[in-house]
């Protein structure tokens, strides 16, 4: 199977301060990158999401805001199947943000990571991404 996982991190609500993309082939990962985002809140930054995921306004002040880096992202997820753990939200934070710079959203199909892991798993305590050392 072939597809792109995708997560955001944001800033406050709906605006993302950071992007990562993974494109998979056949159960490897081929390609990985991550952006820093200048969110359209700056230079505010919700305290709770900077404690959750440490970036700071100081992180992202000198970085492109996603209009900028949507010629570069759209070729990750345009005619792509995208996974996200929780795709709810990151589906979410991708339509907003579209919308906002008025940005066409790509044609793409996708998948929850963590209704899959629920369905398959179901004796696991947790479904989270955190690793217990």
């Amino acid at each position: 199977m072939t597809f792109t996982a995708i997560d955001f991190e944001t800033a406050h609500a709906d605006f993302p301060c950071e992007i990562g993309l993974s494109h998979v082939e056949n159960g490897r990962m081929t390609e990985s990158k991550s952006w820093l985002i200048k969110p359209v809140c700056f230079p505010y930054m919700n305290p709770w999401n900077v404690r959750v995921q440490g970036i700071t306004s100081k992180n992202v002040a000198k970085a492109h805001t996603f209009e900028q880096l949507w010629p570069e992202l759209k070729p990750w997820l345009d005619n792509s199947v995208l996974v996200a753990h929780n795709a709810a939200f990151d589906m979410k934070v991708l339509r907003s943000v579209l919308n906002y710079y008025d940005l066409a959203m790509p044609w793409i199909e996708y998948f929850c990571s963590v209704s899959l892991s629920r369905k398959v798993w179901k004796e696991l305590p947790s479904h989270s991404l955190k690793r217990e050392i």
